[in-house]
Parts: structure tokens; sequence; C-alpha cells
């Protein structure tokens, strides 16, 4: 998987990482918005961005399971940057990305074979080794449009293991899922295709990600 992350400059601190890691510690939790330029032209990429950012994601991620490679994602990228608030600083940051089941698209390209949601244990030995080999982020993913609930046990076991950030991914179309996930410990959520749907959508999540659960 290749993730550009795009960060708004009036909330940078310094490098993107610290700015995702401050935001975690000041609001509990971050909302990631992707935008996958197999599924958008370059206007509609830049478009998509600039409602995620009024939506109030904390970055912007650029890329996806397949066809978002080489020029595709440069074009997209550059056609963000011109019409978005973000900044055209790009940072790479260590993310050992993690496939559960059902593990859709990213699971078959990828040829992986989807840690099973009721075995929280593999999933968290995979998280450790994560950590332990320099990781900044562990990314558990269910797959873009998974059908299946959050899975709160596995999340929670997971988050109570490590000592980096877990970000949730794949399926989360309602803000009661998003608060699901963060609830049982995610350091954020990502969020695709319900804001692919509509556009209006990552301003349900903001609410949630600026929200601490205790």
């Amino acid at each position: 998987m290749v993730y550009r992350f795009l960060i708004h400059k009036r909330r940078r601190y310094g490098k993107i990482f610290d700015h995702l890691s401050k935001s975690i510690y000041i609001k509990g939790s971050v909302l990631l918005g992707l935008v996958d330029p197999d599924k958008c032209n370059e206007s509609d990429s830049a478009d998509l961005a600039s409602a995620m950012e009024i939506g109030g994601a904390d970055a912007i991620l650029v890329g996806g399971s397949i066809g978002a490679e080489s020029e595709v994602l440069s074009d997209a990228t550059r056609s963000i940057k011109k019409k978005s608030k973000y900044t055209r600083k790009i940072e790479p940051i260590p993310v050992v990305y993690m496939i559960i089941e059902p593990g859709q698209t990213a699971g078959w390209v990828c040829r992986a074979i989807p840690l099973p949601r009721g075995k929280p244990e593999l999933a968290v030995i995979g998280a450790l080794s994560a950590e332990y080999s320099g990781a900044k982020m562990v990314l558990i993913d269910a797959g873009s449009e998974s059908q299946l609930d959050v899975p709160s046990e596995l999340i929670s076991q997971v988050s109570s293991e490590i000592n980096i950030p877990l970000i949730f991914a794949g399926g989360i179309r309602t803000p009661e899922q998003a608060y699901q996930a963060i609830k049982n410990g995610a350091s954020g959520i990502q969020i695709g295709t319900a804001a692919e749907d509509s556009e209006d959508a990552l301003n349900c999540y903001a609410g949630t990600s600026n929200t601490r659960v205790s």
C-alpha cells in the first residue's frame, strides 16, 4: 500500500508525525481522510480533499489498493496541493499495515491471509512485532466497504499492549461505528468510502474524533 500524508498548515506543529501525536494527546484521537486516485480524477480528488479539510480531517492520505501508483498518485497529490490548504511537505512515516477479516480488495491485492477477528492475540503479536521493529503506527484494515461490525475486542487487546498509535480502517460508515473503535482504544480512524459517497460525511466523524473517551 502506498500512502502520502498531507497536513493542514494552520495545524502544523512541525513534522507530520509530531502533529498527529500531539492531536492524539490533545483530542484523544485523530481523523484521517483517504483519497483514492483510482476512484477519482485529479479534479475530484482535490474536491474530496477540500471537503475532508472542511470536515475536520487531521490529515489526508492519498493512495489505494489498485491503480494508485506512479503518475496517477503524483498527479492527484499535486492537484490536492493546488486546491487545498494542506502543506506541500510530504513525510515518510513507518506504518505497519495489518489486514483483518474480511480483507476485501486490499487483502486480495496483497495476497494476504487476513487475521481472524476471533483471534485478537494474533493481531497483538503482529502489532508488538511492528513496534519492536521501529514502526511509528499500526494501521489495522478490515478492507474497503467491509460490512462486518467494528472488531471491538481485537482493537481493545491490541491497543492495550502497544505504545504506538493504532489506527482502524475498513467499513466505518457511521459516527457510532467510529466512536466504538475509539472507545475500545483506537488512536484514530481512517475514512475513505463513506467520504466518497457523501462529502458531508467527515463533518459527522469530526465530532467523534474530537471527543476524548475516558
